[in-house]
C-alpha cells in the first residue's frame, strides 16, 4: 500500500502522541522539524496543540499565530480550560461533544454549565500569576476569552432559550479575527435554542453582514421547510465563506422534503468546494449532529433515497448520510457508494463506517471492514466512529473483536489507527489469558507431588 510522505509523517505524529514524546519536546527540535522543506508544519502544530505544549506554541509570536489559525479553523486542543490563552480560546469557541471523561466545552448537550464554567472561572484567583503574550493576535485572542467569559456566566437558560450569550463570543470574534469556521459552527449551534419569541425576522437575508450572524443563521434554521427561500439562499451564495455557510446551515436544519427539492443544487456547491473546506464542512455537521444527538435540535432525515437523483455525487451522499438513520444510510451507501475506489477521506470514512455496522452483526463481512479501516487510516480519514462506540474502551461490555481480526491488526500495527490497534491488542491478551493454566491445576494434572 502506497502511502505519501506527508501522511507517514502525520502517522509518526499521531505515535509520538500516543507516546507521549510530544510532551517532553524541546522548542530546538521544534524549530528544526518546521525549518525542513518535507516536514508538514500544519502536522507539528496539530500534534503540539494536541499535547497541550502551549509553552512552545506560545513562544513565538508565528508559532503563536499559526496555533491561532488552527484553532479558528477547527484544531481541537488536548486539554481546555487550562490557564494558558490557547487553551483559553480554545475553551471559548470549541463546539465538541462530551468525550465521555467529563464535560469538553460549554455547548455539549449533557453539559452542566455551572459545573464547567466553575472550571474555567476558577482560574481567576490565579489571575495576577498568569502572563499572556503580549503580541497582537493574543490581545485579540484575549479580549475574545472576555468576551466568553462574560456570556458564560449568564444563566443556563439563557444560553438554551436566547441567541444573545452566543452572539457575545460570536460577534466578538468576528470582530477581532473575521468569519472564521469555528464562529459559523458557534453560529450554527445557537440557531437551534428553544424559543418561540425568538424568530429573528429583523434578519432575513443570510448573507447580510450588517445583521449579527447567530440571528441569520437562527431565522434559516426557522425556514426549514421553506424551499423558496433556501433555493434563494443557495442561488446567492458568491464567495467561498458564504457558499460554506450556506450549505453547513442547509445541511443541518433543512428538512427532507426541502432537500430532496434543492438536493442538486445544493450538490453543486458541495462539488465545488475545495479539498480542505469540504473537509470542514462535512466535520462541522458531524460535531452538530453529534452534540445535539437525543436533544432533538436536530432530527434524523427521513429522506426519500427513491427521489434523489442517480448522478448525486460521493460528497453530497455522504453529507446527507451525516443526518440520516442506519436504514437510510445503508440505501445511500448501496446507491451511491458500493463501488467508490476514491480516496476521499470523509467519503471513506462514512464507507467504512457502514462496513464495521455491518461486520459487527455479521462476522463474515469482516474481511471487508477491516480493509476498510486499513485504507481510511492511510487516507487520513477519521478513525471509524461506528468502531470507536461499539469497542471503545477496549473490552467493555458488549460485542467483542473476532481474535483472527485482532491478531490480523496487532502484525501491522502501523497500518491501522491506534484506537483500533489498542482494542486488538486488548482482545488479544483476553484471549491468551483464558488459555493460561493456573500452576496448581498443571502440578495436579501432570502429578508433580505424587509418590
Amino acid at each position: 500500500m502506497h502511502i505519501p510522505p506527508w501522511l507517514w509523517f502525520r502517522h509518526w505524529c499521531v505515535l509520538g502522541e500516543t507516546l507521549q514524546c510530544w510532551s517532553v519536546i524541546d522548542l530546538d527540535t521544534v524549530t528544526d522539524l518546521l525549518s525542513r522543506e518535507e516536514v508538514p508544519s500544519s502536522s507539528v502544530i496539530t500534534s503540539l496543540l494536541h499535547a497541550n505544549r502551549m509553552d512552545i506554541l506560545e513562544s513565538s509570536e508565528e508559532l503563536f499565530e499559526t496555533a491561532v489559525e488552527a484553532v479558528l479553523a477547527g484544531e481541537r486542543v488536548g486539554r481546555l480550560g487550562g490557564v494558558a490563552l490557547l487553551q483559553r480560546l480554545a475553551s471559548s469557541v470549541e463546539p465538541t461533544p462530551l468525550s465521555g471523561h467529563g464535560p469538553r466545552t460549554a455547548f455539549a448537550r449533557h453539559f452542566s454549565l455551572l459545573e464547567y464554567l466553575e472550571g474555567f472561572l476558577g482560574y481567576e484567583h490565579y489571575a495576577e500569576d498568569i502572563t499572556w503574550p503580549s503580541y497582537d493576535a493574543a490581545e485579540r485572542a484575549a479580549r475574545l476569552v472576555q468576551a466568553f467569559k462574560s456570556a458564560a456566566e449568564r444563566p443556563l437558560t439563557e444560553w438554551n432559550t436566547s441567541t444573545e450569550p452566543w452572539d457575545q463570543i460570536v460577534r466578538r470574534g468576528i470582530s477581532e479575527f473575521g468569519e472564521r469556521p469555528r464562529f459559523v459552527e458557534l453560529a450554527n449551534l445557537a440557531a437551534g435554542i428553544r424559543s418561540k419569541d425568538e424568530k429573528c425576522q429583523d434578519s432575513p437575508d443570510l448573507f447580510d453582514i450588517g445583521r449579527p450572524m447567530v440571528r441569520r443563521a437562527r431565522y434559516a434554521r426557522l425556514r426549514a421547510g421553506s424551499r423558496q427561500w433556501w433555493s434563494k439562499q443557495l442561488q446567492s451564495a458568491t464567495n467561498p465563506n458564504e457558499v460554506w455557510m450556506a450549505l453547513l446551515l442547509f445541511s443541518t436544519w433543512a428538512g427532507a422534503r426541502t432537500i430532496e427539492e434543492l438536493v442538486e443544487a445544493s450538490d453543486k456547491l458541495i462539488v465545488g468546494l475545495g479539498t480542505s473546506e469540504w473537509h470542514s464542512l462535512y466535520s462541522s455537521l458531524r460535531r452538530a449532529v453529534q452534540i445535539n444527538s437525543g436533544r432533538s435540535w436536530i432530527d434524523p432525515l427521513g429522506i426519500r433515497v427513491c427521489a434523489l437523483p442517480p448522478s448525486l455525487s460521493v460528497r453530497t451522499a455522504a453529507l446527507l448520510a451525516t443526518r440520516c438513520t442506519p436504514a437510510t444510510v445503508d440505501e445511500l451507501f448501496e446507491r451511491y457508494l458500493t463501488g467508490y475506489e476514491g480516496d476521499d477521506p470523509m467519503v471513506v470514512s462514512l464507507r467504512t463506517d457502514v462496513q464495521v455496522r455491518r461486520a459487527i452483526k455479521d462476522e463474515t463481512k469482516w474481511s471487508q471492514a477491516i480493509e476498510g479501516l486499513r485504507s481510511s487510516y492511510s487516507l487520513g480519514a477519521p478513525t471509524s466512529r461506528a468502531f470507536v462506540e461499539v469497542f471503545f474502551p477496549p473490552l467493555k461490555r458488549g460485542p467483542t473483536l473476532p481474535e483472527v481480526v485482532a491478531r490480523e491488526v496487532i502484525d501491522v500495527p502501523l497500518e491501522f489507527p491506534a484506537a483500533v490497534v489498542r482494542v486488538a491488542e486488548a482482545r488479544c491478551r483476553q484471549v491468551d489469558a483464558a488459555k493460561i493454566l493456573p500452576v496448581g491445576q498443571v502440578a495436579s494434572d501432570e502429578g508433580w507431588f505424587t509418590d
